[in-house]
């Protein structure tokens, strides 16, 4: 009887989940085949910014918790899912509009893998409240990989994907705002757009390169937009701009109360560069979410008063961190990039047989459960 129970003892540990495992919540990305599953969230930059910028957020925040692969710690911080297997990355619009000029409204594209911008389309907006929209202009490198839905029929903005400089990213106020709704509604009329096969499909005088991408060219339905490089200029001047309050801000608090103030307090101040510090952030966004999820699965906990080792927390301008300094009530860290070095390969294939990818359902931007407002970001 000794060796039976030994035996069942030892088939128990080996099929036996990994605590880490049991965290799982949502593998995959939800599930869009078309333009009008992927949801919308209206951004009015005519609004009041002390509440429409908080309540984007927040909105935001809600629709990556029901997403999340798994939540770190008791205030909910959401680790991003897997891209569906079915139908690749999954998306979410932020519509901005300026009520006060209601002539255009401008579509910013994000990515639910790792909140990336991917790229915008503007709509012209007649008196009578008709909309014409226009094409999608998408980073050309997204193109390339194939990660860009192929129903956006999208045109190679002429960019990359990538950080622009330092420099060029001065985010905040109401005069950059401004500027950045209007150079994107006005993008389209101002570039040429170059079809497979056309020509002169080189470069004319008055007109900038293209960054190179990768891109098929000689793909059937391959588009790409010409710009002068004025025009080059301040597009890449306000898809930095972009980046820094819609995406980053999600990221990083204290990137959001940097954003937030330059909105408000600031909000009639000139645009300034960031901070050295919050571009240590933005870099370590990876380091800092694959850290949390290594030690929330080494320890299969994480008490916020452990302090974490200073070759972690002082690359970010931090004389000592917390666990609570980054997860806590007021942590750093409010959406976490995945790293699936943690789950075991069977955890992955036994989840995805159970859970499919097929029919995972978009939440859009789901109201706050009681947990949720609990732990307001």
């Amino acid at each position: 009887m000794a060796g039976v129970d030994e035996y069942l003892v030892g088939l128990k540990e080996l099929f036996a989940e990994d605590p880490y495992d049991t965290l799982l919540r949502n593998l995959y990305q939800p599930r869009q085949l078309g333009l009008s599953e992927v949801p919308v969230y209206l951004y009015d930059l005519a609004k009041c910014p002390e509440i429409e910028f908080p309540a984007m957020t927040k909105a935001r925040l809600g629709r990556f918790r029901c997403l999340a692969l798994l939540l770190l710690g008791d205030h909910l911080v959401p680790v991003l899912p897997l891209r569906n297997p079915d139908t690749g990355i999954s998306h979410h619009i932020l519509r901005l509009i300026d009520s006060s000029n209601p002539s255009f409204k401008v579509d910013l594209l994000f990515r639910d893998s790792d909140l990336y911008f991917a790229g915008f389309r503007r709509a012209i907006v007649s008196p009578e409240g008709e909309e014409q929209w226009g094409e999608w202009f998408i980073y050309g490198d997204l193109i390339a990989d194939g990660s860009a839905p192929e129903f956006l029929n999208a045109v190679n903005m002429g960019l990359g994907s990538a950080h622009r400089s330092r420099d060029v990213t001065r985010a905040g106020g109401e005069n950059a705002m401004q500027d950045m709704f209007f150079t994107l509604a006005r993008f389209e009329d101002r570039v040429r757009i170059i079809k497979n096969g056309e020509h002169p499909a080189e470069p004319q005088a008055d007109e900038a390169e293209n960054e190179p991408t990768g891109e098929n060219k000689d793909a059937k339905n391959y588009r790409e937009a010409r710009m002068t490089t004025k025009l080059k200029s301040d597009l890449e001047r306000a898809v930095a701009r972009v980046i820094v309050v819609f995406s980053e801000a999600l990221r990083f608090r204290s990137l959001y109360n940097e954003i937030l103030k330059r909105l408000t307090e600031l909000r009639w101040d000139d645009a300034q560069t960031l901070h050295p510090r919050l571009w240590k952030l933005i870099n370590g966004w990876g380091t800092l979410s694959n850290f949390m999820q290594k030690m929330l699965h080494d320890e299969g906990t994480l008490d916020l008063a452990t302090v974490l080792p200073s070759k972690l927390s002082m690359p970010f301008g931090f004389a000592t961190m917390t666990i609570g300094d980054l997860i806590g009530p007021q942590g750093e860290l409010m959406v976490a990039k995945r790293d699936l070095d943690h789950i075991s390969q069977e955890a992955l294939q036994r989840r995805s047989e159970v859970d499919g990818a097929a029919n995972v359902q978009d939440p859009g931007f789901p109201s706050p459960t009681a947990t949720e407002e609990e732990h307001e970001f």
